[in-house]
């Protein structure tokens, strides 16, 4: 997706096909439905897990049919979007949560595939949209661990694996990266006081060099999937959603 593709860029591309570049309206709404695959599919999964049904083909082909419903209706669905009244994930819940409310109501009265009671309970609000905020940090963690990976060039990958094995959430201090050397073999803990000093400092240079290559990643990974230009900062609030669910997060193993 290209850097100036924001958020009335791709609201005026839905309203319109006549002064604008199709392909790149598509391809802004093809990358929002891609970052946030993940976070909706799970939403749905968790629905459907909610009223008793646990095969994960229901949330799958959910999302396959509310994949086709957004490119469809792009133009009513982004048409009252206004970045000033909140987040791209809200909306993106907003809309997910109602269709898959409407899609199952659709059943209940016709068929026995959903008891309205079991419907109604299942459907909790507020653990949802925070279970979806957690799903937003992971996918956007992991896809930061995957450049990460491409980017760090040291013979042993130590910096890549600190973030695999979930180091990201620990302190920078000189303890966590003893633990990793001994975590990775690069130490025992019988060595010597100046052995393990030597080996403590450069492990604490690499764990700060690792940070702020992941932390420059992320924020770029966040920059792309809110839409912002470059000359418009990242929100603050933002920011601290991941490090409010750091501790949280299950990274994948790649």
């Amino acid at each position: 997706m290209k850097k100036d593709t924001d958020w009335i860029k791709v609201v005026t591309a839905g309203l319109s096909t006549t002064n604008y570049n199709i392909s790149e309206r598509d391809e802004a709404l093809l990358s929002i439905l891609q970052r946030f695959q993940s976070p909706i599919t799970n939403l749905f999964s968790r629905q459907f897990r909610k009223m008793g049904y646990y095969d994960k083909n229901y949330a799958q082909d959910m999302f396959a049919q509310f994949f086709s419903y957004i490119l469809e209706n792009r133009k009513k669905i982004f048409r009252s979007a206004d970045p000033e009244k909140g987040k791209l994930r809200n909306l993106m819940f907003t809309i997910a949560t109602r269709y898959f409310q409407k899609k199952v109501s659709m059943y209940v009265n016709a068929t026995v595939f959903l008891d309205p009671k079991v419907m109604e309970a299942g459907f909790s609000h507020d653990t949802t949209e925070v279970d979806f905020e957690i799903d937003y940090v992971e996918t956007l963690m992991n896809s930061t661990l995957v450049k990460l990976k491409e980017q760090d060039k040291s013979t042993d990958k130590i910096m890549f694996r600190m973030f695999q094995y979930k180091f990201f959430s620990k302190e920078k201090s000189k303890k966590t990266a003893f633990d990793v050397a001994i975590f990775f073999n690069e130490i025992s803990e019988e060595c010597s006081s100046i052995e393990k000093k030597k080996v403590e400092d450069r492990i604490y240079q690499r764990m700060k060099t690792a940070k702020a290559l992941f932390e420059t990643i992320l924020l770029q990974e966040i920059r792309e999937t809110l839409l912002l230009p470059d000359n418009i900062p990242i929100p603050q609030e933002e920011k601290n959603l991941f490090f409010q669910y750091a501790h949280w997060i299950e990274v994948n193993e790649i």
